[in-house]
């Protein structure tokens, strides 16, 4: 199954606070934890810092999200994602969904002293319920 799904990438931190909110204005259905101003609110009140990660089939942005990120005493790493990633026109398939967790595990692979939390925005259907 996986020779279909499609071939996505990171690309982090490349755009300014306007391209990055031009972006988001262009999603369907954004919501407050994939914002320049969370990620500001994250970095003073609880230190973690933020990569900005514009999601790209080839050239093309498909999805937008924010990983929050914190090293402790550099033997901890946590990493979170939470209500993302936020794709853009008519993304979000399935395919596009199993692509991304591959992505995101890739990035982040499991290690010892790694705590990964990932919380998708993702509506609950039949077909999400059992996935």
């Amino acid at each position: 199954m996986t020779a279909d799904l499609p071939t996505l990438s990171f690309e982090w931190n490349s755009c300014p606070l306007d391209e990055w909110q031009r972006h988001l204005a262009q999603v369907p259905q954004s919501n407050l934890l994939q914002t320049w101003s969370y990620a500001q609110t994250m970095r003073s009140q609880q230190q973690m810092g933020t990569r900005f990660g514009l999601v790209k089939e080839g050239a093309d942005i498909v999805a937008l999200c924010q990983v929050q990120e914190i090293s402790l005493l550099g033997m901890i790493h946590v990493v979170a994602l939470d209500r993302g990633p936020l794709w853009l026109k008519d993304r979000g398939s399935d395919a596009d969904w199993q692509a991304f967790i591959a992505l995101f595990a890739r990035t982040f692979p499991k290690r010892l002293g790694r705590m990964r939390r990932f919380m998708p925005e993702r509506t609950l259907t039949s077909e999400t319920e059992d996935w």
